[in-house]
């Protein structure tokens, strides 16, 4: 856990590297079409795959000698997968980009490529994951910012400031990164038993399905309230709203390091009572160290954003300071959906966060109306924090009524797992 969430914290400086140098290179409504362009295969990705790597890594968690008949069980629909992906995302630049100056237009057809690179890392990422080679994964999911960050960096030293050469530069290191991911995977199946039976796609399918929608997040992965600023107010403003929102990822990212392995770790436990206690350390480990983070950065915010941003960026400032208290709640969200998942609670985590859609969207919409990018900050503040509670209930009713099933306090005997089945399969002993 302490390598991932170190991968996380090498994550968050690669993006602002990349983040800074691209706005310094192309101003503030530059900035605001580079995110995006980027942020629009990064949500639609999700969206295309139905939640399938997901149930990769459950899957291979659970059964990791059959992680190669997993892997070629859903080659074929990750195939297909890749070419609705890229349809969505021509269909979705051609209305964000109606109005937008050429060059803007241009860049986004060299986005086109990027697409089949993020989806295809998504799987290569689930297997490894699932079988807990973390020491890969976390290398591996690093490489695509890391690798951007190094050529926007020389491309800010030559100082080219196209819009369209830095939206190629991050197409083609994700794409050499996500090549190199699909390398290390298959790598890691090839000695494996050629006669071990997957589970049935069917299963696998309902089981992304439902988990989806909380992996899925609107605001983390679709990116709901930047698509609100850039549509509603203005490319300026969403620049404004990318650098405060720029160094509020940092307990977001080490609750993605924390769940990466909490996914796995809680699925492999074959104890339903140690899988929800180990659940409940994790979420718990990760309010405590994101409250940390976030108290100091509330302290130096004005300072991180005129010193890195520049003082035009100044306005970002309060964005950042109300982002930043919601920022504990989203962090243990997040590790609290991964690790309930491991649990088999697929659907819990989408139920938590369609409900916190009620609140989402009104808030954010009043909240853009009244204060402008302010009032999305302070309409996102709200939303994290009920979607955690949400969350939190859902998950404690879902496992009090598998516990305590009708009955049980009559007397009847509890049941014995959490989860889909009653009692989850034992896990397949690893090689020697």
């Amino acid at each position: 856990m302490a390598g991932s969430v170190g991968a996380s914290l090498l994550l968050q400086l690669g993006l602002l590297v990349s983040g800074v140098l691209t706005a310094r290179l192309l101003g503030v409504e530059g900035r605001g079409y580079l995110v995006l362009l980027m942020l629009v295969p990064l949500a639609l990705a999700p969206l295309a795959t139905l939640g399938l790597p997901l149930a990769v890594v459950f899957e291979v968690s659970r059964m990791p000698l059959a992680a190669k008949a997993i892997a070629r069980t859903v080659a074929r629909p990750a195939l297909a997968q890749m070419v609705v992906l890229v349809l969505l995302h021509a269909g979705a630049l051609a209305v964000l980009l109606a109005q937008a100056p050429d060059e803007a237009r241009r860049a986004g057809a060299v986005s086109l490529a990027v697409g089949p690179a993020i989806l295809g890392q998504h799987y290569a990422l689930a297997v490894l994951q699932g079988q807990g080679n973390f020491r890969a994964f976390n290398v591996l999911r690093l490489l695509p910012f890391l690798l951007n960050s190094l050529f926007v960096a020389a491309v800010f030293i030559v100082g080219f400031d196209d819009l369209a050469l830095l939206v190629l530069v991050w197409t083609v290191t994700y794409g050499a990164a996500a090549a190199a991911t699909a390398v290390w995977a298959r790598r890691g199946l090839r000695h494996q038993d050629e006669t071990r039976a997957a589970p049935p796609l069917r299963k696998m399918l309902r089981f992304g399905s439902k988990a989806l929608l909380g992996s899925a997040s609107p605001v983390e992965t679709f990116r709901i309230d930047q698509a609100v600023v850039g549509l509603f107010l203005s490319p300026a403003a969403l620049g404004l709203y990318a650098a405060g929102l720029a160094f509020t990822n940092l307990p977001r990212l080490v609750a993605l390091g924390v769940g990466a392995v909490a996914f796995p770790d809680v699925a492999a436990r074959t104890d339903p009572t140690a899988a929800r206690r180990a659940m409940w350390r994790f979420a718990g480990v990760t309010l405590a160290a994101s409250s940390v983070l976030v108290l100091g950065l509330e302290a130096v915010a004005g300072w991180l954003v005129t010193t890195f941003f520049g003082t035009s960026f100044e306005d970002a400032v309060p964005i950042m300071q109300i982002l930043l208290v919601g920022a504990p709640f989203v962090a243990a969200r997040r590790v609290l959906t991964d690790a309930s998942r491991g649990t088999g609670l697929a659907g819990v985590g989408s139920a938590g966060e369609l409900a916190s859609w009620v609140v989402l969207v009104p808030a954010v919409a009043v909240g853009a109306s009244v204060a402008g990018v302010t009032g999305v900050a302070f309409g996102l503040t709200v939303s994290a924090t009920l979607s955690a509670l949400l969350l939190a209930g859902g998950v404690f009713l879902a496992q009090r009524r598998e516990v305590l099933p009708e009955g049980a306090e009559n007397g009847a005997t509890p049941a014995a797992s959490v989860g889909v089945a009653t009692s989850p399969p034992a896990r397949e002993p690893g090689p020697a």
